[in-house]
């Protein structure tokens, strides 16, 4: 196993951004402690806040600290979607 020398929780809201139909976009939060590109993280989006058919489907972290980036995948064949600002709670590993 590995030994963890830092620890970081906490609670992240996301930039709104329109996700085309059938496709995927990225997006960011700011505000997540000092984390960076030497963490893993791991995210769970909070149960309100996507708009109905956003669905989060991976996360990294960021060479800017404090940031999470957020693949969001639309999978409606139907219309474009806005992905409202929902929050997401995180644990980053190092």
């Amino acid at each position: 196993g590995t030994t963890l020398d830092t620890v970081q929780v906490g609670t992240c809201a996301l930039q709104a951004v329109t996700v085309t139909a059938t496709s995927t976009t990225y997006t960011t939060c700011t505000g997540a402690g000092t984390i960076d590109n030497t963490y893993k993280v791991i995210v769970q989006p909070n149960a309100s806040g996507f708009t109905s058919g956003i669905i989060m489907d991976s996360a990294s972290t960021t060479a800017t600290a404090g940031t999470v980036s957020v693949r969001l995948a639309n999978p409606s064949i139907g219309a474009n979607t806005t992905s409202g600002s929902p929050t997401f709670t995180f644990w980053a590993f190092k």
